[in-house]
């Protein structure tokens, strides 16, 4: 792949739809004439089960209007990436003891990545109980320092390899801290920089620290971009000459990308957002109030009435409307039209998540190789176990 081309194909398309990126749906409300309007529409026509087949597949088939379809053809090939199938080598039965399913599939990923690369020592970054740097050990002499803000974490790998593996204990080094900026690590020539799902900012504080040091590799999945500063995106020349404004809105979007959803997750969010949006609209058409987040409300709130999930975080709605306002609200006629057109342009908007990930870790490898380094881009991990799954691996030459 041509991460240069790509790049700016990307970014194009992302600057040329920029409303649905901005904003999230609810935002957007009232939605009136707004510029995808007949591709709402065109959502419109479909069953629920087809929203959802489309939410999850960007499947051109499923639309009628011609403009919508064009648009997701050419989503489809910006989002494709070269995949590799990498042998899920089995675990030891003792060492992936209590390692969940979703990380013992990226570490026997990741094994495979790294088995034939000269490779004598691993910094693994946000290391967590040091799952990964325990597999990369195993039945060889390289050596890890695996470092994490969370002793907690630290103390459950420790007691772990101490009882079952001493001999990768004794080759691991435990460091327990905040990774900054301009952080410190002792490694040499021959040591790989690890970052899987380093959070935020700490994915850049990795691909920073290869660029000015000379560690010989880096392999790095990124995650949370919701938690990205705003000095930690357009980085590459490239993307400074034109860069794509990135709102926590679409940040946020890029975080929950890429996952496929079942229909049974599918209706409960449906639900959800019934609940929420509809208590927005109120305040705002009634009481004429900004619509302020209720925080995390509980699962079973959603399955109750209206009217309760309305008192419990607005109390001050009892002095305005009774129950039975409320749940005739719900279900009124206008309600319901302006819930669906918010649902319909939601699915429109959910399209470029993926992109804007792409566009954000295509912007680190631009910024590597300007600096001469080796990038190689891939879709590694399954996206129904793991979807932050685009691997940036970089090579010093």
């Amino acid at each position: 792949m041509d991460i240069s081309k790509r790049f700016t194909e990307l970014r194009q398309f992302l600057q040329k739809h920029q409303y649905l990126c901005d904003l999230e749906a609810l935002s957007r409300y009232p939605l009136e004439n707004h510029p995808y309007l007949s591709w709402s529409e065109s959502i419109a026509k479909l069953s629920e089960e087809q929203k959802h087949q489309l939410e999850n597949t960007y499947s051109p088939e499923l639309v009628q209007e011609q403009s919508y379809k064009e648009f997701l053809i050419e989503l489809n090939q910006l989002m494709h990436l070269p995949q590799e199938k990498f042998d899920e080598q089995t675990i030891d039965p003792i060492l992936g003891r209590k390692i969940k399913a979703k990380k013992r599939h990226e570490i026997q990923i990741i094994r495979t990545q790294l088995h034939d690369k000269p490779i004598k020592h691993f910094i693994d970054i946000g290391s967590g109980a040091g799952h990964l740097s325990s597999l990369l050990l195993l039945n060889n002499k390289k050596c890890s320092t695996c470092i994490d803000m969370s002793a907690e974490n630290q103390l459950i790998g420790k007691k772990k390899l101490k009882n079952d593996f001493p001999d990768i204990l004794n080759r691991i080094e435990f460091k327990n801290q905040v990774i900054e900026k301009d952080f410190e690590c002792d490694h040499s020539s021959d040591s790989a920089l690890l970052g899987l799902h380093a959070c935020g900012d700490l994915s850049v504080h990795l691909v920073q620290k290869f660029i000015h040091s000379d560690f010989s590799w880096l392999l790095s999945y990124g995650c949370c971009y919701h938690k990205l500063s705003a000095d930690a995106v357009n980085l590459s020349q490239a993307a400074k000459k034109s860069p794509l404004k990135l709102t926590n809105h679409a940040l946020t979007m890029a975080t929950k990308s890429y996952k496929p959803i079942s229909q049974k997750e599918y209706n409960f969010r449906k639900r959800v957002k019934h609940f929420r949006y509809s208590l927005h609209m109120l305040l705002k058409d009634q009481l004429q109030e900004e619509f302020t987040a209720v925080g995390s409300a509980d699962a079973s709130d959603y399955q109750g009435e209206f009217s309760n999930y309305c008192y419990k975080y607005k109390p001050e709605l009892k002095q305005f409307f009774t129950q039975k306002q409320l749940e005739n609200f719900l279900i009124s006629k206008e309600n319901q039209n302006s819930l669906s057109q918010l649902l319909d342009f939601g699915i429109i908007r959910s399209h470029m998540a993926r992109l804007i990930e792409l566009y954000i870790i295509l912007d680190r490898a631009l910024l590597l190789q300007e600096h001469g380094h080796k990038v190689d881009i891939k879709e590694t991990f399954s996206k129904d176990i793991s979807p932050r799954n685009i691997s940036l691996m970089a090579e010093r030459i």
